[in-house]
């Protein structure tokens, strides 16, 4: 069996309502209005095809060089390819890639997952072990604005729809006190986890979170509450307050990955699948597991293709033991798929169709296609 062709298409996805994060807004960058994906389509001799999604934040115009690189550089080496030798396709796409997003290598893990799910009859979930849990609880994400009398609602109805577990808050802005007491008012009693981005010093981080607590609002966690660099920092707010930190960059690079599981600097790690791939997550995890450190989600505004590929992680695995930020669907004002994952009262479901269990309306597709 060998893949015979493959196909990439550059898709705009809009947002339901814009998204950034607290320093970004705070320096005056316009808020996201959409999404962007390049599709992996991936086909066999044997008529067997696999899907994929390389996430492309914003939707611009960027991602058309992005496609040209994925074409010219990362297909040849998957044509021709047994997709059931896995290993060696992802080996093969992570030194040509070199030191681009690793996004792209992240979108042929999931296609090739996709197609392998669907030779052998069974969904990616059954390939990685089987579900442990059928329910994936979800976060609410909240992004940065001035207008905080729309995060206080933003949280108000997300409670209301079942989101009970913890509402997500991008800060990052010096209204960030005000913001957090707006959120827990509309949260009432569900705890928030400020995603700060790491844009204060630790120092500053333990003050503002301080007052805010003072003032009543409740964390589950802090998320980066010290500079990307700053891996003591993470320990010293956790101490400082007495509360549980959180690691995220988007991609966990091996060395930071090394030193967080050596010196514990956080209580928690988010691992996005649509950055690492299934495989690459699936390792990270259960690596983290080893050092009874717990694992999530993080999220990038990716669509359903790569938020599906996440859950059927988060269903796998026993350390993924917090609330995850994979919201798919729920992001996007339109979609390209018409049957895949269930979301309904703050929790998500993994299909149990082979393969990601997705279907895809091409004809949408074809509609939202940028060229």
């Amino acid at each position: 069996m060998k893949i015979t062709h493959v196909e990439t298409t550059y898709i705009r996805l809009p947002l339901r309502f814009p998204y950034t994060s607290g320093e970004r807004y705070a320096l005056g960058h316009a808020p996201h209005e959409a999404s962007g994906a390049i599709l992996i389509h991936l086909y066999t001799d044997s008529g067997h095809e696999g899907i994929g999604e390389i996430h492309i934040k914003g939707g611009g115009l960027e991602g058309i060089p992005i496609q040209q690189f994925i074409n010219h550089t990362l297909v040849p080496h998957v044509l021709g390819a047994d997709p059931l030798q896995l290993q060696t396709i992802l080996q093969q796409l992570w030194i040509a890639n070199q030191h681009q997003a690793t996004v792209h290598v992240a979108g042929f893990d999931i296609a090739l997952h996709d197609l392998i799910g669907h030779i052998l009859g069974q969904p990616i979930s059954i390939l990685l072990g089987g579900k442990i849990r059928q329910q994936i609880p979800l976060t609410w994400n909240i992004p940065a604005t001035r207008d905080l009398d729309w995060m206080e609602e933003q949280a108000r109805t997300a409670v209301a729809h079942g989101f009970h577990h913890v509402i997500k808050v991008k800060t990052g802005t010096p209204w960030d006190i005000d913001a957090l007491l707006h959120v827990q008012r509309g949260a009432g009693d569900v705890p928030l986890r400020p995603d700060d981005n790491g844009a204060f010093l630790a120092a500053e981080s333990i003050a503002r979170f301080r007052t805010a607590r003072d003032r009543g609002v409740r964390f589950e966690f802090l998320e980066q509450p010290a500079p990307n660099h700053d891996l003591p920092g993470l320990r010293q707010v956790s101490k400082a307050l007495n509360e549980r930190v959180m690691y995220h960059t988007g991609f966990v690079e091996p060395t930071v990955a090394a030193q967080l599981l050596q010196h514990r600097y956080a209580d928690a790690v988010s691992i996005p699948v649509f950055r690492h791939g299934i495989f690459g997550a699936v390792q990270l995890m259960r690596a983290f597991a080893a050092a009874g450190i717990a694992v999530t989600m993080g999220s990038g505004l990716e669509g359903t293709i790569a938020a599906t590929a996440a859950l059927h992680v988060a269903s796998t695995i026993d350390n993924l033991r917090l609330p995850v930020d994979t919201l798919g669907p729920l992001w996007l004002e339109t979609d390209i798929i018409t049957s895949g994952p269930r979301y309904a009262g703050g929790y998500a479901e993994a299909p149990d169709q082979p393969g990601l269990g997705v279907t895809v309306d091409w004809q949408r597709v074809r509609e939202l296609t940028i060229r």
